[in-house]
């Protein structure tokens, strides 16, 4: 978890370099799938939404890296469907919100990624009527 959390702080400081992003996104992934401790999943969500949104990282993703984290988002927020399965209420309450966030993160990124695509597009077209 520190390790984690670590990566975090590095990703909102902009202190990982853009060519480690395929290799980040690749550990961030091998630690979703085997995974279904909800603190571990919590801290994997946070550093992918600091990745996916940040504006110094955007021009250095690639479209694998935004299908990796699409795909990631969206395996946060089915593992576990039912967290009121779980005894114990802190755990249940923790993938409850873990969940609800990476829908919403989620939404956010498609979001983000259809507004840059339509920039683009639009910059494109205007180039061409000059």
């Amino acid at each position: 978890l520190l390790a984690l959390g670590g990566i975090h702080k590095m990703v909102m400081q902009s202190a990982i370099p853009p060519d480690l992003l395929t290799d980040l996104f690749t550990a961030l992934e091998k630690l979703v799938e085997p995974t279904t401790d909800q603190n571990v999943l919590l801290k994997v969500l946070e550093a992918l939404l600091s990745l996916l949104t940040s504006r110094y990282f955007q021009p250095h993703l690639t479209e694998s890296m935004q299908r990796m984290g699409l795909s990631m988002l969206l395996n946060l927020s089915n593992i576990g469907e039912d967290p009121s399965a779980n005894p114990s209420q802190t755990i249940a309450t923790i993938a409850i919100v873990r969940k609800q966030t990476a829908e919403v993160a989620f939404r956010q990124v498609c979001s983000e990624i259809f507004f840059q695509a339509s920039e683009a597009a639009e910059a494109g077209s205007g180039n061409d009527a000059l």
